[in-house]
């Protein structure tokens, strides 16, 4: 919830919502280009100014983002690179 109370702010399928409470009308604040992105649960604080949370947003998603990468599994050491014409061994 925004400072104000006029906006609540809610995360979902890698955009950012800013949702009216009072009539319900919906409008994207920030989105992530990656359309297969998911985000299952966002906490953000959104200090004054309100206009902040696009960047917090941004911030969560890279973070989330930057954690996934971290647990694909590596390349075998065997093979070389894609696009690498050099052969190993």
């Amino acid at each position: 919830m925004s400072p104000d109370g006029l906006t609540l702010y809610h995360g979902a399928g890698g955009r950012l919502w800013g949702i009216n409470p009072n009539t319900g009308a919906r409008s994207v604040l920030a989105q992530h280009p990656d359309p297969n992105l998911n985000i299952s649960g966002l906490a953000v604080y959104v200090p004054e100014p309100d206009t902040l949370a696009p960047l917090a947003f941004a911030f969560a998603v890279v973070l989330h983002v930057k954690r996934r990468k971290e647990v694909l599994p590596a390349e075998p050491l065997n093979r070389p690179a894609p696009g690498c014409r050099q052969r190993l061994g």
